[in-house]
């Protein structure tokens, strides 16, 4: 569902721009007819608003950084940041579309499918310009250059987000998965991007299959940070290629993510890897897969199946329970993290193992009775606190959630156990646990997943880093609503593991 149909006015015009994650779906492509500048060297930073004809926003305040090329016959990048506020979501170095340069005139239009386009002219420390939003509607742009100490203070702090220029090609990939998923019962297409180091690393290079969570993009963009995208960037400088992907119903992918089963994404992930196997560039006798999350049970099952082997395996913050068992451990986690009895704790599971039982065993009645009784409990537990939920709200809940259960999705996830996959892998293998993961919790994690990779590798990695959450961040709780408040994305304990681990095994200097 697209966030703009519910914003009025020329704002919910903007919002297909100033809502979509940096680089979702989108990789820069060739710029063509831009006239190169005159061989600065130095980035240009300018502040500055757009003002709107509403009420309830009169401006839009935001950050245009111009990064001039790397060589004189090369073309300007723009990244463009939106402080966040109370009445807009924000934007972290979204990388601009199309630029051209004509003297001091600037134009670029935003990566998505709007298509919104910025033009102003450079008068020496002031701009003004418009932005034409939807093709129609045109809204005053005013900037003023300043220097980087004071840009930096309204953009959002996210020091490891990769920033043009780079060193390394990125390429957009288009390809089409074998699965087949009711009720399309067609190929589906998965857009990806393709990153080759540049030199002084030679072809073919070692390469990494990055697998994110269900239902991801490519990016794996959460709180303005992008995980995959640092990942692939550090891979790049360490001389790895790397390959990226928007999984089914996310990004430029097709598909509907609630028809897809971890068969289907593995079918899926597969043929990413052939890709990868079948381009010259890549070494396919050293090719690594990486999951994070659900990627990781998808990794694990990749792995299962591929023949030929493949050179390494790289597990992070991956599950080594039941679906179902998972969800139940989740929540007994989060419910003591935020300080619950035992009793409540108690209580809440046992209304919530029902829902899960009766949605596992396919029984659309006891399914609707189970979650029908987590509301009275929950309406009860809140001793009027917020009140309860009327009988329209409390049917269509119901309703929501019984469609839910009982996709193809979740009828897959619930019964689905990652031990058999985890036991038969051989090759090498490098597993990170987090502390504070709140998702998958070490404590009902960390133990069967050593135990599992034992059985087909006693010398598989496992390491427990501590302090991090399930997207290997520094945090102070783990919970979700923090993420934003984070500065740091990946912990560079986790980044050292992964590339030394990778550099091991593909004896690359």
């Amino acid at each position: 569902m697209r966030l703009s149909h519910h914003i009025p006015g020329c704002l919910g015009l903007l919002a297909a721009l100033f809502l979509c994650p940096p680089a979702s779906g989108w990789t820069p492509p060739p710029q063509s007819g831009a006239t190169p500048a005159p061989s600065p060297t130095v980035n240009e930073y300018w502040v500055g608003r757009i003002d709107l004809p509403e009420r309830t926003l009169s401006e839009i305040p935001l950050v245009i950084t111009l990064i001039p090329p790397l060589s004189p016959t090369g073309t300007w990048s723009v990244l463009l940041d939106i402080p966040p506020g109370p009445a807009l979501p924000g934007a972290s170095a979204t990388l601009m579309a199309d630029v051209r340069m004509i003297d001091d005139t600037i134009e670029f239009v935003s990566p998505d499918e709007a298509r919104n386009a910025f033009r102003f002219t450079r008068a020496g420390s002031e701009a003004r310009g418009t932005v034409t939003v939807g093709g129609v509607q045109q809204l005053p742009l005013t900037l003023r250059r300043v220097p980087e100490a004071e840009a930096r203070q309204s953009m959002l702090d996210r020091p490891q987000t990769p920033r043009p220029p780079f060193p390394y090609t990125q390429e957009p990939v288009t390809v089409s998965s074998g699965a087949r998923v009711a009720p399309a019962e067609e190929l589906t297409p998965l857009g990806a991007t393709l990153v080759l180091p540049n030199p002084p690393f030679t072809t073919p290079y070692p390469a990494v299959l990055l697998i994110g969570e269900d239902g991801a993009e490519r990016n794996q963009s959460a709180g303005f940070h992008q995980p995959f995208a640092v990942l692939a960037d550090a891979l790049a400088r360490a001389g790895f290629a790397s390959l990226r992907y928007d999984d089914r119903g996310s990004g430029l992918s097709g598909g509907d993510t609630a028809e897809t089963t971890i068969e289907a994404r593995t079918t899926d992930a597969a043929s990413l890897l052939s890709l990868l196997r079948a381009d010259p560039r890549i070494d396919p006798s050293r090719i690594f897969i990486l999951g994070l999350g659900e990627g990781a049970v998808i990794a694990a099952q990749l792995a299962r199946i591929t023949t030929p082997q493949l050179t390494g395996l790289i597990l992070l913050s991956g599950r080594a329970t039941t679906g179902a068992t998972s969800i139940i451990e989740r929540d007994r986690a989060r419910l003591n993290a935020e300080g619950e009895s035992p009793a409540y704790i108690q209580q809440r599971l046992e209304r919530r193992t029902a829902v899960l039982n009766a949605a596992n065993a396919g029984d659309e009645p006891a399914l609707r009775a189970a979650i029908a009784e987590e509301i009275r409990f929950d309406t009860e537990a809140r001793r009027g606190e917020g009140g309860g939920l009327q009988d329209w709200q409390r049917d269509a809940f119901i309703n929501q959630s019984v469609q839910m259960y009982q996709s193809p999705r979740f009828r897959s996830f619930l019964p689905h156990d990652p031990i058999p996959a985890l036991k038969s892998i051989t090759l090498p293998t490098l597993a990170l646990v987090a502390s504070r993961d709140l998702t998958n919790p070490p404590a009902t994690n960390l133990e069967p997943l050593k135990s599992a990779l034992a059985a087909g590798n006693p010398a598989a990695e496992v390491h427990l880093l501590g302090g991090l959450n399930h997207r290997l961040q520094p945090c102070l709780t783990g919970f979700d609503d923090e993420v934003t408040d984070l500065t740091i994305t990946i912990d560079p304990r986790a980044l050292t593991h992964i590339l030394t681990f990778a550099r091991r095994h593909a004896a690359h200097p």
